[in-house]
């Protein structure tokens, strides 16, 4: 059954090939493809904007992840990107009239260059990179589907993290970063009307951290026991957790405060704009490896992270190791093995369960003690 589900897949991509290539109307310049998700976008965006300048008068598109429309659109009318292609995964993945039509879009079009400067590649993205009509594709060395790219840069041989990966690809396309290219997004005032009125009706005080306990996928959740203890701790410390998140992860945000009175929160109540607002206001981040994580850092906001160990070391930490913290499991055994220990995918990871409560709150203790030192100096 699987071999005939792959067989009929298959067709169905020599069919929109076929059709692409006898509709293509227009040539365009440079194509950029990022599908993946918020965190990496953001880690990224500092290197789009080198794009610009390194193919001057030439037209820029993207195609993005859906899930990262909110915080793209801010960039519409900026000189980063000039079009803007939005990809829903899961609609591409199961249902045939989405896809025919995100395929229409692609047919009119073909482009001079095509980059996919995703590290880890899959085979949905490499299956549209086909599809895409361009004289030449650069991506990363993978070993699956190589042959559809016309130039591939060399997979670093250790283990690098997200930033210099970026870094790396700049270079390989010729591309001179001037200085770091950390993840650095602007607050405006509208931004800081918004939060300024979710903290108001929602009475948080001036010393409030952000509690992020939530994660896309279930097995890079903390248990929530643990989380009611960090909770007290901060509480203890005169500091108020403001839980935040999806309006679906509500039922998880109440268990925590139910559990420790001084908690507020605010799930559901944001945008990702206002929500980096109310981030740069507190004092510091805690909670899981996600999108929300690495918009604290971006608005240079102190970070807490709970790391497992599926890509120990690669997304995280980034940027001033004295306020950019990660915890994690020290006696874990499974880093940078792609989440291979999971065994249930709605249990935490063991190697997320194993993070200890005492480990997180000698980290709090320990950032604070350096914020406070900071605030007197």
């Amino acid at each position: 059954m699987r071999r005939i589900v792959l067989t009929v897949y298959s067709v169905i991509q020599i069919a929109e090939t076929i059709f692409l290539r006898a509709f293509t109307k227009e040539t365009d310049g440079l194509v950029v493809i990022r599908t993946d998700h918020i965190g990496d976008f953001i880690l990224f965006l500092p290197t789009f904007r080198l794009y610009k300048s390194a193919y001057p008068g030439k037209t820029i598109t993207l195609i993005a992840n859906q899930t990262c429309r909110e915080l793209i659109e801010r960039f519409r009318h900026s000189n980063i990107f000039d079009k803007i292609i939005y990809l829903d995964e899961n609609k591409y993945k199961r249902n045939i009239y989405y896809r025919m039509a995100f395929t229409y879009r692609l047919a009119k079009f073909s482009y001079e260059t095509l980059i996919n400067p995703i590290y880890s590649r899959t085979e949905e993205i490499d299956l549209i990179v086909r599809l895409v009509s361009s004289r030449s594709k650069s991506g990363f060395e993978c070993n699956k589907l190589d042959s559809i790219y016309t130039k591939l840069c060399p997979a670093p041989d250790t283990v690098k993290s997200e930033v210099e990966i970026n870094t790396i690809f700049a270079k390989f396309l010729g591309i001179t970063p001037i200085g770091d290219l950390l993840p650095c997004l602007d607050i405006d005032l509208n931004d800081q009307k918004s939060a300024d009125r979710i903290i108001g009706i929602s009475n948080i005080p001036d010393k409030y951290c952000i509690l992020f306990p939530g994660a896309a996928l279930r097995y890079k959740i903390w248990p929530l026991h643990k989380y009611v203890a960090v909770a007290n701790f901060l509480v203890s410390k005169g500091i108020t957790p403001v839980i935040c998140g999806s309006i679906d992860e509500l039922p998880m945000a109440r268990e925590i405060s139910n559990a420790c009175t001084g908690c507020i929160v605010i799930n559901g109540q944001t945008d990702i704009w206002t929500l980096a607002a109310i981030l740069k206001q507190s004092r510091f981040y805690v909670g899981s490896d996600t999108g929300i994580m690495h918009l604290a850092a971006s608005v240079k906001t102190p970070v807490i992270c709970l790391m497992g160990g599926g890509y120990f070391g690669r997304f995280f930490p980034y940027g001033d190791p004295k306020t950019n913290r990660m915890v994690y499991d020290y006696h874990m055994k499974c880093k940078n093995d792609g989440w291979a220990c999971v065994t249930d995918q709605n249990k935490p990871a063991p190697c997320i369960a194993g993070i200890i409560v005492e480990n997180v709150t000698a980290e709090i203790d320990s950032l604070l003690t350096i914020l406070d030192n900071k605030h007197e100096s």
